[in-house]
């Protein structure tokens, strides 16, 4: 079950919230009344998506925002307001609301439409911690091996290295700006006898991208 903090003055939208986000999304909702106390709430509980009326008394919606963006939470954020001005919408997204969702209409239609806001926000949110997690293990398998790898995509650019691969190649303070293999071959030209004969697999492997495994040796 997806879990949801809702954050509105308004106690009457708190309670049509939490009942329609129940019953039509299987959604569990706890509710704040104002940001000082959904920040409370945020403090002793993750939550899967937060969502935020605008104008409150105390701290608005999107200074809520902000205060979580500059703390490092990424919890999708949908800012649901009654206020609709384009200045407001776009102040939202440039501060890191995953969605804009204007109050009104018929009620049964914009929960639902909010329910679909929340399922992508989740999802997409839920694939980039997969993606995080990934990376966070490609690293480690990377640190853990004695070789020095780097990584490199079929546009030439560098994605990833170990520190191995810089102490081989003489760049222990970091990339030194080297973001692409064509820069890595310059930065090494004078750490190889014969560039040229060195460099040719590289060049096969461009013109065959599914065949990227080479070994670089630096001569000692």
């Amino acid at each position: 079950m997806v879990s949801v903090l809702y954050v509105d003055d308004e106690e009457c939208l708190l309670d049509i919230c939490q009942m329609f986000l129940g019953r039509l999304g299987n959604i569990s909702v706890d509710t704040a009344p104002s940001v000082n106390e959904g920040l409370k709430l945020i403090a002793q509980k993750e939550y899967d998506a937060i969502i935020s009326d605008y104008e409150m008394p105390g701290k608005n919606g999107i200074e809520f925002l902000k205060t979580l963006r500059s703390q490092g939470d990424l919890t999708p954020f949908i800012l649901f307001t009654g206020r609709g001005r384009e200045e407001l919408v776009i102040e939202a997204f440039n501060s890191g609301a995953d969605f804009y969702i204007q109050k009104g209409g018929e009620t049964k239609s914009q929960f639902a439409e909010l329910i679909h806001k929340i399922t992508m926000a989740t999802e997409r949110r839920r694939g980039e911690k997969a993606l995080e997690n990934s990376n966070s293990l490609l690293k480690a398998t990377l640190e853990s091996t004695a070789d020095g790898i780097i990584v490199v995509d079929v546009e030439g650019t560098i994605t990833t290295y170990n520190q191995k691969f810089l102490q081989m190649w003489k760049m222990e303070t970091g990339a030194n700006g080297t973001k692409t293999e064509p820069a890595f071959l310059d930065h090494i030209q004078g750490q190889v006898t014969d560039f040229g004969a060195f460099e040719k697999p590289i060049e096969e492997t461009r013109e065959n991208p599914d065949s990227r495994q080479l070994r670089y040796h630096p001569v000692q």
